[in-house]
């Protein structure tokens, strides 16, 4: 299996390997999403040595919810906020108070 290293019986994924994943699923991630992902404590990359960051499949989750806010048109700095704001309770409160008004 090339590219793929396998430790305790996870599977880890190189950038690389990460970003071409997204792309053939449809994704638009970039190397940029994946260090804002790292930045705001959403993933934690395995540190091989000071080049080299291997992934594993949580963190493919986690590109893969990133890749699909942005296809919604939702970018990045709107996460941002809501994390840095503590408004996601708000938000969820919203959403469901919408959705039950939706049925009502």
């Amino acid at each position: 299996m090339k590219g793929r290293v396998i430790m305790s019986r996870k599977n880890y994924y190189s950038r690389k390997e990460v970003l071409n994943k997204m792309e053939r699923a449809g994704y638009n991630v970039t190397h940029h999403d994946l260090h804002w992902a790292i930045d705001n404590n959403l993933i934690r990359p395995h540190i091989i040595n000071s080049t080299m960051f291997l992934y594993d499949d949580q963190a493919l989750r986690v590109m893969e919810l990133i890749g699909e806010l942005k296809l919604r048109g939702l970018n990045k700095s709107i996460v941002s906020k809501i994390i840095e704001t503590g408004t996601l309770e708000i938000i969820q409160d919203l959403v469901v108070w919408c959705d039950e008004n939706a049925r009502a």
